[in-house]
């Protein structure tokens, strides 16, 4: 299986095909999710074989953002069984990619532990430093594809509700990125509280 090959492709492939509307979306959402895969995999005593998997689906995740915005996951896992066997994927390796892409999709119940470990890398950032960053450069790719328009505190409730629902599933994220998001949310009620909301 040729990650190597893969990777290229995808870069190149989002760098022609993403639109500039995909403020969070982008290839730095994707290679944020790739190496977040590879670090929780690795604290997690993840199979390499296995990894290679995770690391394929890291990089073709969102792929099928530049065709729709909802349902992506379907279109990601298409383009995965087109493009995967030249890189020398199996029929059973790809299957296994594209369950790990469709386990991103909301709502997530991932079953097993590489299902696990791909939602945790997709949302890696709500316990990270970069949060508010990020939120907000989603906040500014939903109103620049008429996904919807927010004001600053009504975006910032939306992001308070949604780190409340919100639990990693693996104990790496847990233990890594769940003290790191109880901060942010933190951080967004006291703000909300100050402002009255």
């Amino acid at each position: 299986m040729d990650l190597s090959g893969v990777k290229e492709f995808v870069i190149g492939y989002l760098q022609e095909k993403l639109g500039p509307a995909f403020h969070y979306h982008d290839l730095a959402h994707t290679l944020d999710v790739y190496e977040s895969v590879k670090r929780i995999a690795s604290l997690e005593g993840v199979d390499p074989n296995v990894v290679t998997l995770l690391e394929a689906a890291a990089l073709f995740h969102d792929t099928g953002m530049t065709e729709k915005y909802d349902d992506h996951e379907t279109v990601s896992a298409n383009l995965c069984r087109t493009i995967l066997p030249g890189f020398g994927f199996d029929l059973d390796a790809i299957d296994r990619v594209c369950r790990l892409i469709m386990a991103t999709k909301p709502p997530t119940g991932p079953v097993s532990l590489e299902e696990q470990i791909m939602c945790d890398a997709d949302l890696d950032y709500l316990g990270r430093g970069d949060f508010f960053m990020r939120s907000f450069q989603l906040k500014e790719e939903w109103e620049q594809l008429g996904i919807g328009k927010y004001d600053p505190v009504e975006w910032l409730k939306t992001e308070t509700d949604f780190l409340r629902k919100h639990n990693y599933y693996t104990e790496t994220s847990r233990s890594t990125r769940g003290p790191g998001k109880a901060m942010n949310l933190e951080y967004l009620e006291l703000f909300l509280t100050s402002t009255g909301n």
